[in-house]
């Protein structure tokens, strides 16, 4: 969760996926569930790949397009739905994605 307590936001490292014998597919829906935590209007899940790039699927409630965020990593979608992917070092993504949201949840 952000400062702002609205952009929830989880981390899939590929060994977790892995270890467990779960697919990528298996994960589709995860970033839905954080948009029911209560004051959340943005969720983000971060799921490594066996190459170690990350894909990033972003979810709005529908107060605060994501797909031009998206559209500057390379990806796209819709107003409120967007992904991408990238071969940024973990930490480095989480911070630039969760702070570019936290800025347009607060308008700061």
């Amino acid at each position: 969760m952000d400062k702002s307590g609205k952009v929830a936001y989880v981390y899939i490292p590929y060994s977790t996926l892995n270890d467990n014998e779960v697919c990528a597919a298996h994960t589709k829906g995860f970033v839905n569930h954080l948009l029911t935590i209560k004051g959340v209007n943005i969720a983000v899940l971060f799921r490594e790949s066996p190459d170690k790039s990350i894909k990033v699927s972003i979810r709005s409630k529908g107060i605060h397009p994501i797909e031009e965020l998206a559209m500057d990593f390379g990806g796209g979608g819709h107003k409120f739905a967007a992904t991408f992917s990238s071969t940024l070092p973990k930490e480095e993504l989480v911070k630039k994605i969760t702070s570019e949201l936290e800025k347009l949840v607060t308008g700061k």
